[in-house]
């Protein structure tokens, strides 16, 4: 069975984040194009890490990338909040900003189950050697 990463909702939601990203950073470049840029750069770079981490096997590295993918849609989420409180934002930026956020607990949640992995995967007990079996 093929693994394919874009049937996956989590990395779904990636890819409508940096739609909806990139569209608010369209209608604001005019105006603050910074943030706008600041966006662009911290969206598609959350996506990068996620496609990454989500094809890496190493629990210690699939963790780390994914930590960088929190902090760059982090990133991405106080452009959203300075939209907000420069008073330049739509419904849609709020929907932008939640989707981020969701998107950084799951994260959390997967650099979490990965760690996990590791830990257990060392405390596994040997199999019993055939003779030992009896």
């Amino acid at each position: 069975m093929r693994w394919n990463v874009e049937e996956m909702p989590f990395y779904r939601d990636a890819v409508r984040f940096v739609a909806l990203a990139e569209a608010e950073a369209a209608r604001v470049a005019r105006v603050r194009s910074d943030i706008a840029d600041n966006r662009r750069r911290s969206s598609t770079s959350a996506l990068f890490n996620l496609r990454e981490a989500l094809h890496e096997f190493a629990p210690l590295e699939k963790a780390r990338v994914l930590r960088i993918m929190q902090r760059e849609t982090g990133e991405c989420c106080a452009a959203f909040d300075a939209i907000i409180v420069l008073n330049m934002h739509q419904d849609e930026t709020h929907i932008a900003k939640d989707l981020g956020l969701s998107l950084i607990r799951q994260a959390g949640g997967l650099g979490r189950a990965a760690m996990k992995r590791r830990e257990t995967k060392g405390s596994v007990s040997r199999r019993p050697k055939k003779e030992e079996a009896g």
